[in-house]
Protein backbone atom coordinates (compact mmCIF):
# COMPACT_ATOMS: atom_id res chain seq x y z
CA UNK A 1 0.00 0.00 0.00
CA UNK A 2 2.83 2.40 0.84
CA UNK A 3 4.35 1.82 -2.65
CA UNK A 4 1.06 2.16 -4.52
CA UNK A 5 0.83 5.10 -6.91
CA UNK A 6 -2.96 4.96 -6.69
CA UNK A 7 -3.09 5.25 -2.89
CA UNK A 8 -0.32 7.85 -2.75
CA UNK A 9 -2.37 10.26 -4.88
CA UNK A 10 -5.43 10.16 -2.64
CA UNK A 11 -6.27 12.74 0.02
CA UNK A 12 -3.87 15.26 -1.54
CA UNK A 13 -1.00 12.83 -1.27
CA UNK A 14 -1.65 11.70 2.32
CA UNK A 15 -2.98 8.29 1.25
CA UNK A 16 -5.84 6.30 2.82
CA UNK A 17 -6.91 6.67 6.43
CA UNK A 18 -6.78 3.59 8.66
CA UNK A 19 -9.14 3.23 11.60
CA UNK A 20 -7.79 2.08 14.94
CA UNK A 21 -9.47 -1.28 14.39
CA UNK A 22 -7.61 -1.83 11.11
CA UNK A 23 -4.28 -0.78 12.61
CA UNK A 24 -4.76 -3.17 15.53
CA UNK A 25 -6.40 -6.12 13.77
CA UNK A 26 -4.34 -5.80 10.60
CA UNK A 27 -7.24 -6.59 8.28
CA UNK A 28 -9.46 -4.45 6.02
CA UNK A 29 -12.93 -5.65 5.00
CA UNK A 30 -14.66 -2.32 4.28
CA UNK A 31 -13.46 0.65 2.23
CA UNK A 32 -15.33 3.92 2.58
CA UNK A 33 -14.87 6.58 -0.11
CA UNK A 34 -14.92 10.12 1.21
CA UNK A 35 -15.15 13.29 -0.86
CA UNK A 36 -12.72 15.88 0.41
CA UNK A 37 -10.07 15.35 3.07
CA UNK A 38 -10.71 12.74 5.74
CA UNK A 39 -11.99 14.27 8.97
CA UNK A 40 -11.81 11.40 11.41
CA UNK A 41 -11.44 7.62 11.23
CA UNK A 42 -14.80 7.18 12.93
CA UNK A 43 -16.88 9.08 10.37
CA UNK A 44 -19.12 7.28 7.90
CA UNK A 45 -19.94 9.51 4.88
CA UNK A 46 -21.50 8.35 1.60
CA UNK A 47 -19.44 5.50 0.23
CA UNK A 48 -19.15 2.39 -1.92
CA UNK A 49 -17.96 -1.09 -1.01
CA UNK A 50 -14.53 -2.44 -1.77
CA UNK A 51 -14.56 -3.55 -5.40
CA UNK A 52 -12.36 -4.35 -8.40
CA UNK A 53 -10.71 -1.50 -10.33
CA UNK A 54 -13.00 -1.90 -13.31
CA UNK A 55 -16.13 -1.45 -11.18
CA UNK A 56 -14.82 1.68 -9.48
CA UNK A 57 -14.31 3.31 -12.90
CA UNK A 58 -17.88 2.56 -13.92
CA UNK A 59 -19.28 4.04 -10.72
CA UNK A 60 -17.36 7.29 -10.75
CA UNK A 61 -16.37 7.66 -14.38
CA UNK A 62 -13.05 9.04 -15.57
CA UNK A 63 -12.01 12.47 -14.36
CA UNK A 64 -9.44 14.83 -15.85
CA UNK A 65 -5.83 13.96 -15.03
CA UNK A 66 -6.98 10.99 -12.94
CA UNK A 67 -7.37 7.61 -14.64
CA UNK A 68 -8.53 5.98 -11.38
CA UNK A 69 -11.78 7.97 -11.33
CA UNK A 70 -11.23 9.78 -7.98
CA UNK A 71 -10.59 13.52 -7.60
CA UNK A 72 -7.21 14.26 -5.98
CA UNK A 73 -8.97 15.48 -2.81
CA UNK A 74 -10.82 12.18 -2.32
CA UNK A 75 -9.84 9.95 0.57
CA UNK A 76 -10.35 6.29 1.39
CA UNK A 77 -11.19 5.15 4.89
CA UNK A 78 -10.04 1.59 5.54
CA UNK A 79 -12.22 -0.01 8.21
CA UNK A 80 -13.02 -3.39 9.71
CA UNK A 81 -16.64 -4.40 10.27
CA UNK A 82 -15.90 -7.96 11.34
CA UNK A 83 -15.11 -7.13 14.94
CA UNK A 84 -18.34 -5.14 15.19
CA UNK A 85 -20.23 -8.20 13.98
CA UNK A 86 -18.68 -10.24 16.78
CA UNK A 87 -19.40 -7.51 19.32
CA UNK A 88 -23.04 -7.25 18.24
CA UNK A 89 -23.45 -11.03 18.44
CA UNK A 90 -22.08 -11.16 21.97
CA UNK A 91 -24.37 -8.31 23.05
CA UNK A 92 -27.50 -9.50 21.24
CA UNK A 93 -29.08 -10.78 24.45
CA UNK A 94 -26.78 -9.21 27.03
CA UNK A 95 -25.76 -5.66 27.85
CA UNK A 96 -22.07 -4.82 27.29
CA UNK A 97 -21.76 -4.32 31.05
CA UNK A 98 -22.31 -8.06 31.53
CA UNK A 99 -18.82 -8.64 30.12
CA UNK A 100 -17.03 -5.93 32.10
CA UNK A 101 -13.90 -7.33 33.81
CA UNK A 102 -15.06 -10.89 33.16
CA UNK A 103 -12.90 -13.74 31.81
CA UNK A 104 -12.91 -15.21 28.31
CA UNK A 105 -11.38 -18.16 26.47
CA UNK A 106 -10.42 -17.71 22.80
CA UNK A 107 -9.44 -20.62 20.55
CA UNK A 108 -7.75 -20.10 17.19
CA UNK A 109 -5.08 -21.65 15.00
CA UNK A 110 -3.22 -18.35 14.64
CA UNK A 111 -3.31 -14.75 15.81
CA UNK A 112 -4.86 -13.48 12.56
CA UNK A 113 -7.93 -15.68 13.03
CA UNK A 114 -8.31 -14.43 16.61
CA UNK A 115 -7.59 -10.73 16.00
CA UNK A 116 -11.17 -9.54 15.41
CA UNK A 117 -12.40 -11.49 18.43
CA UNK A 118 -9.67 -10.10 20.67
CA UNK A 119 -10.45 -6.56 19.53
CA UNK A 120 -14.16 -7.07 20.28
CA UNK A 121 -13.32 -8.37 23.77
CA UNK A 122 -11.10 -5.34 24.27
CA UNK A 123 -14.05 -3.08 23.38
CA UNK A 124 -16.17 -4.95 25.95
CA UNK A 125 -13.45 -4.28 28.56
CA UNK A 126 -12.96 -7.91 29.44
CA UNK A 127 -10.62 -8.46 32.36
CA UNK A 128 -8.70 -11.57 31.34
CA UNK A 129 -8.45 -13.75 28.25
CA UNK A 130 -7.14 -17.30 28.14
CA UNK A 131 -5.83 -18.23 24.69
CA UNK A 132 -5.54 -21.62 23.00
CA UNK A 133 -3.52 -22.24 19.84
CA UNK A 134 -1.94 -18.85 19.17
CA UNK A 135 0.37 -16.17 20.55
CA UNK A 136 -1.29 -12.80 21.14
CA UNK A 137 0.46 -9.76 19.63
CA UNK A 138 1.13 -6.86 22.00
CA UNK A 139 -1.28 -4.56 20.15
CA UNK A 140 -4.15 -6.91 21.08
CA UNK A 141 -2.92 -7.88 24.55
CA UNK A 142 -2.07 -4.62 26.28
CA UNK A 143 -5.64 -3.75 27.35
CA UNK A 144 -6.26 -6.87 29.46
CA UNK A 145 -4.45 -9.78 31.01
CA UNK A 146 -3.71 -12.59 28.57
CA UNK A 147 -2.67 -16.08 29.64
CA UNK A 148 -2.10 -18.97 27.22
CA UNK A 149 -3.31 -22.45 28.07
CA UNK A 150 0.05 -24.17 27.69
CA UNK A 151 -0.28 -26.88 30.33
CA UNK A 152 -2.82 -29.03 32.11
CA UNK A 153 -2.17 -27.03 35.28
CA UNK A 154 -3.30 -23.77 33.68
CA UNK A 155 -6.52 -25.42 32.52
CA UNK A 156 -7.17 -26.75 36.01
CA UNK A 157 -6.55 -23.33 37.58
CA UNK A 158 -9.07 -21.71 35.27
CA UNK A 159 -11.61 -24.45 35.90
CA UNK A 160 -11.18 -24.14 39.68
CA UNK A 161 -12.32 -20.49 39.62
CA UNK A 162 -15.81 -19.63 40.73
CA UNK A 163 -18.54 -18.43 38.38
CA UNK A 164 -17.70 -14.79 39.05
CA UNK A 165 -14.01 -15.09 38.13
CA UNK A 166 -13.98 -18.15 35.86
CA UNK A 167 -14.47 -18.06 32.07
CA UNK A 168 -17.75 -16.37 31.19
CA UNK A 169 -17.44 -16.42 27.40
CA UNK A 170 -15.79 -18.93 25.08
CA UNK A 171 -15.13 -18.00 21.45
CA UNK A 172 -13.84 -20.52 18.93
CA UNK A 173 -12.24 -19.41 15.68
CA UNK A 174 -10.99 -22.93 14.99
CA UNK A 175 -12.00 -24.74 11.84
CA UNK A 176 -14.87 -27.27 11.82
CA UNK A 177 -12.37 -30.15 11.90
CA UNK A 178 -11.44 -29.10 15.46
CA UNK A 179 -15.01 -29.41 16.77
CA UNK A 180 -14.08 -32.28 19.09
CA UNK A 181 -11.53 -30.09 20.90
CA UNK A 182 -14.05 -27.27 21.19
CA UNK A 183 -16.64 -29.64 22.65
CA UNK A 184 -14.13 -30.89 25.21
CA UNK A 185 -13.42 -27.36 26.45
CA UNK A 186 -17.13 -26.56 26.58
CA UNK A 187 -17.71 -29.56 28.83
CA UNK A 188 -14.67 -28.56 30.90
CA UNK A 189 -15.86 -25.02 31.61
CA UNK A 190 -19.61 -25.54 31.44
CA UNK A 191 -22.11 -27.07 33.78
CA UNK A 192 -25.53 -28.61 33.66
CA UNK A 193 -28.24 -26.59 31.95
CA UNK A 194 -30.65 -25.38 34.58
CA UNK A 195 -34.31 -24.49 34.28
CA UNK A 196 -33.62 -20.75 34.63
CA UNK A 197 -33.71 -18.64 31.47
CA UNK A 198 -30.90 -16.45 32.77
CA UNK A 199 -27.72 -16.65 30.67
CA UNK A 200 -24.89 -18.09 32.75
CA UNK A 201 -22.18 -18.26 30.07
CA UNK A 202 -21.77 -17.43 26.39
CA UNK A 203 -20.34 -19.46 23.51
CA UNK A 204 -19.63 -18.14 20.00
CA UNK A 205 -18.60 -20.56 17.23
CA UNK A 206 -17.04 -18.85 14.20
CA UNK A 207 -16.48 -22.10 12.27
CA UNK A 208 -18.35 -22.62 9.02
CA UNK A 209 -18.83 -26.02 7.42
CA UNK A 210 -19.63 -29.63 8.31
CA UNK A 211 -18.18 -30.97 11.52
CA UNK A 212 -18.07 -34.25 13.40
CA UNK A 213 -19.58 -32.82 16.59
CA UNK A 214 -21.94 -29.89 17.05
CA UNK A 215 -20.31 -27.46 19.51
CA UNK A 216 -23.48 -25.35 19.63
CA UNK A 217 -25.58 -28.26 20.88
CA UNK A 218 -22.89 -29.24 23.39
CA UNK A 219 -22.70 -25.65 24.61
CA UNK A 220 -26.43 -25.48 25.27
CA UNK A 221 -26.29 -28.78 27.15
CA UNK A 222 -23.51 -27.31 29.30
CA UNK A 223 -25.40 -24.14 30.22
CA UNK A 224 -24.06 -21.76 27.55
CA UNK A 225 -26.04 -19.40 25.38
CA UNK A 226 -24.77 -20.48 21.95
CA UNK A 227 -24.29 -18.31 18.85
CA UNK A 228 -22.89 -19.28 15.46
CA UNK A 229 -21.16 -17.88 12.41
CA UNK A 230 -24.54 -17.09 10.79
CA UNK A 231 -25.27 -14.64 13.62
CA UNK A 232 -21.89 -12.96 13.25
CA UNK A 233 -22.16 -12.82 9.45
CA UNK A 234 -25.58 -11.15 9.65
CA UNK A 235 -24.41 -8.55 12.17
CA UNK A 236 -21.24 -7.92 10.12
CA UNK A 237 -23.33 -7.37 7.00
CA UNK A 238 -25.56 -4.93 8.88
CA UNK A 239 -22.49 -3.04 10.16
CA UNK A 240 -20.97 -2.95 6.67
CA UNK A 241 -24.13 -1.45 5.19
CA UNK A 242 -24.21 1.13 7.98
CA UNK A 243 -20.61 2.12 7.30
CA UNK A 244 -21.04 2.28 3.54
CA UNK A 245 -24.41 4.00 3.09
CA UNK A 246 -25.31 5.24 6.57
CA UNK A 247 -28.44 3.10 6.82
CA UNK A 248 -29.30 0.83 9.76
CA UNK A 249 -30.42 -2.59 8.55
CA UNK A 250 -32.08 -4.85 11.14
CA UNK A 251 -30.26 -8.06 12.00
CA UNK A 252 -33.47 -10.05 11.49
CA UNK A 253 -33.85 -8.68 7.96
CA UNK A 254 -30.30 -9.72 7.02
CA UNK A 255 -30.84 -13.24 8.41
CA UNK A 256 -34.08 -13.68 6.46
CA UNK A 257 -32.77 -12.28 3.16
CA UNK A 258 -29.68 -14.49 3.36
CA UNK A 259 -31.89 -17.57 3.47
CA UNK A 260 -31.38 -18.27 7.17
CA UNK A 261 -34.24 -18.19 9.62
CA UNK A 262 -34.03 -16.49 12.96
CA UNK A 263 -33.51 -19.78 14.79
Amino acid sequence: MHNSIFFSKLNNGAGPTLTEAVRTIGMVDTIVVQSGSASSPGSAPPSVPSSPHRRSESLFGPTPNNTHGFPPSSSLLFDNAGWRGILSTLTRDLAPSAYFRRTAVVLASNADDAASTMYALKALQMGKVYTVGFKTPYALAHSFEVEPFNSLESLQRARAMGDDTGPFVLVSALGPEKSTLVGMLLRLFGGARGSSSQIRKVFLDLADGPRKDDPGAIAEQCGFAAYGVADTAAFTTAETVRLLVGQNVPYSFVRLTSGNGMF
